[in-house]
């Protein structure tokens, strides 16, 4: 989600809506769910969220993934994230962009990035035959890969499961 004008209601609770929603959807898949944002729009609202919502985290993403251009190869959180949010190895951070490097005589311009989370997380190959139990592609095997660290979603028509946005910048510690 690239930057955009932190409102409130308006822009910033259709971010967290649909994050929200993502990351339901990638973890149901069986995979971990991750956010990328500038430091100053839909991180701060996700660390805002978060906080004003200390209970329920089943609706935020897993890793996330901010951008400020601050040339420090760092996940500190840059004075938008709490102390613990996203902390455990779940950060990445995309501090300088535009960056111009040569590699085998051409120009490549490219961002930076720091990373302490993983990258991707696979699961193990189907087996070849499609009548194994074992094959996600049997159509016996219904049911969606098993996460235990993942949350369930909530019911349909549930209400969000956070309150709008604070506006204002994040922390400062």
């Amino acid at each position: 989600m690239e930057s955009y004008s932190r409102d409130g209601a308006g822009c910033s609770l259709a971010v967290l809506e649909y994050t929200a929603a993502w990351s339901q959807t990638v973890r149901a898949a069986g995979y971990l769910s991750g956010f990328y944002s500038s430091a100053d729009a839909g991180i701060a609202d996700l660390a805002s969220a978060a906080l004003h919502r200390k209970a329920d985290y089943t609706w935020l993403p897993d890793i996330i993934w901010y951008a400020r251009w601050d040339s420090r190869a760092s996940t500190d959180g840059y004075h938008v994230l709490y102390p613990g949010q996203w902390a455990d190895h779940r950060r990445v951070h995309q501090f300088q962009g535009n960056a111009e490097e040569r590699h085998s005589g051409f120009s490549l311009c490219i961002d930076r990035n720091v990373v302490d989370a993983p990258i991707a997380v696979l699961r193990a190959a189907a087996p070849a035959n499609p009548s194994n139990p074992a094959n996600p592609s049997n159509p016996a095997n219904t049911a969606a890969p098993s996460n235990p660290a993942a949350p369930s979603a909530p019911a349909a028509g549930a209400p969000a499961p956070f309150p709008t946005p604070l506006p204002g910048p994040g922390p400062v510690y």
